[in-house]
């Protein structure tokens, strides 16, 4: 019962199914890198699933269908998983993605508000301070009328 636990919960990958067929056959890493003339560490970085080390999609697909056939495999079994197993890779980096995309968002809102608030501040310190310089009315003039009496009267 525990070994049908184990076995479920651990599904198969596209390596570990080619990799299992191999042995299977009896046959080492060496002697399929011979056959089917393809690097021993390209079939290596292939059971070992390391996508990243291995060239574009169509080769890698190609190295596959090569390799399953070689060991005595269905070829759409091992591609099948492994579409599955690049789909949550891509999933994965999406998220994380979205992620750092959020946080560079939520950083550069974070600058504009910054910013805003120093121009409103400066603005306000300008319009106080242009406020003060034009409210200041310059001195009222009186006219002074001075009495010079009637014309012709003498003054002492």
């Amino acid at each position: 019962m525990i070994e049908s636990v184990n076995q479920e919960s651990i599904s198969p990958s596209a390596g570990s199914v080619l990799a299992s067929a191999r042995l299977r056959s009896g046959l080492s890493l060496q002697d399929v890198a011979t056959r089917t003339r393809i690097s021993r560490s390209t079939l290596e970085a292939i059971e070992n699933e390391r996508w990243s080390e291995l060239p574009g999609d169509a080769y890698v697909r190609g190295f596959v269908r090569i390799y399953a056939r070689e060991v005595g495999l269905d070829p759409r079994v091992p591609l099948a998983l492994m579409d599955g197993a690049k789909a949550e890779v891509v999933v994965a980096e999406e998220a994380a993605t979205r992620a750092q995309d959020a946080a560079e968002l939520a950083d550069t809102w974070s600058t504009v508000r910054v910013r805003a608030a120093y121009a409103l501040v400066v603005g306000a310190l300008i319009a106080v301070t242009m406020a003060t310089l034009f409210s200041v009315s310059p001195p009222k003039l009186e006219a002074k009328v001075l009495d010079r009496g009637a014309p012709g009267a003498n003054r002492p």
